[in-house]
């Protein structure tokens, strides 16, 4: 089955998207010498003008483009799976209320850079973060019963539950780290004899690593997602055109 039937590709272009505009702002930065390591902080990217402009336009897109596909992926669990059933009912609106939450938590993070609003912008990143990895936990749980209803591949939930594994592993060791680097430099100035450098790796590697494992979980959603037709007809009724829009999940 082709994952560009139905909207399959949607999930394909967002995740295509989030990569390139991860790729315009480092090289930016890199090319401005705002950044002076090869690994910054993904935030460090776009911390500084003119980057930071791009940054912020690019992850609110990003941001209201994982939405749609949160809300899409809560309508398509609705159909699949008996929803009338009250454990299927919590955890599908759970999952869209974490979702929701993480993209908050995007667009925070696009609209108060962390030179200007440091605070506000490391609460929505950790909303995002966080948030999303909740997700994707509760959408194993979700992946596994799509599966039995022979909608998805049993290996898809296999590559799902390493991808979570590797964002509980990040995680952790991001809150392990941050105990430890509280010195917080300007982006363009962190240097190895600077104290604490080594933490800031570690913190800044696994952010990096915890929004690759992300992007390639909202990637595989593509499978369910190539089962999802949108259709939109034009139907004329007493010389007044109504739009008529139905789906096929």
């Amino acid at each position: 089955m082709s994952l560009y039937h139905g909207l399959g590709y949607f999930p394909i272009l967002l995740s295509i998207f989030a990569v390139a505009s991860l790729v315009i702002c480092y090289k930016m930065a890199a090319y401005n010498n705002h950044i002076i390591h090869f690994l910054p902080y993904i935030s460090d990217t776009g911390a500084l003008p003119p980057e930071s402009s791009y940054f912020g336009i690019f992850l609110n897109i990003i941001s209201f483009g994982l939405l749609t596909c949160f809300v899409i992926r809560f309508y398509q669990i609705k159909k699949h799976l008996d929803c009338n059933r009250i454990v299927f009912h919590v955890i599908n609106i759970l999952s869209l209320i974490l979702g929701s939450f993480s993209t908050i938590g995007g667009f925070i993070v696009a609209n108060f850079q962390e030179t200007h609003r440091l605070k506000i912008h490391k609460f929505g990143a950790n909303l995002c973060f966080g948030m999303l990895t909740l997700y994707c936990i509760v959408n194993i749980f979700l992946s596994y019963h799509l599966y039995l209803k022979k909608v998805l591949p049993i290996f898809i939930v296999y590559i799902r539950g390493v991808l979570v594994f590797i964002q509980l592993t990040t995680v952790v060791v991001l809150i392990i780290a941050k105990r430890f680097f509280t010195q917080r430099l300007p982006p363009d100035k962190y240097a190895p004899e600077d104290d604490g450098f080594y933490y800031f790796m570690a913190c800044s590697i696994s952010e990096w690593v915890l929004a690759t494992a992300s992007n390639i979980y909202v990637f595989s959603l593509s499978v369910e997602f190539s089962k999802i037709k949108l259709r939109i007809h034009n139907k004329l009724e007493d010389n007044v055109i109504e739009n008529v829009q139905y789906s096929e999940i």
